[in-house]
């Protein structure tokens, strides 16, 4: 009895880790399906969005500096 009771909690301790590595490797493949590209196009997207705020921004502050120019220069 000792045996099969011992049996039985090393085949379910072996059981659980495997499906703990199966688990693992299918969170893996849904993550290389599915979320990395997801990633990959919303970081490009962000990219974009981003650069075209650094513009401007960036012509903001140059209007603004010619701006202050120009009314220096006048006064």
């Amino acid at each position: 009895m000792k045996d099969n009771f011992i049996g039985q909690i090393c085949k379910d301790i072996f059981t659980q880790i495997l499906d703990l590595f199966i688990e693992n490797d299918k969170k893996l493949e849904i993550k290389k399906r599915l979320i990395d590209p997801l990633i990959d196009y919303y970081k490009n997207k962000l990219f974009i969005y981003y650069g075209i705020i650094t513009f401007l921004l960036i012509l903001v502050i140059l209007t603004n500096l010619y701006i202050i120019f120009k009314i220096h220069k006048f006064l």
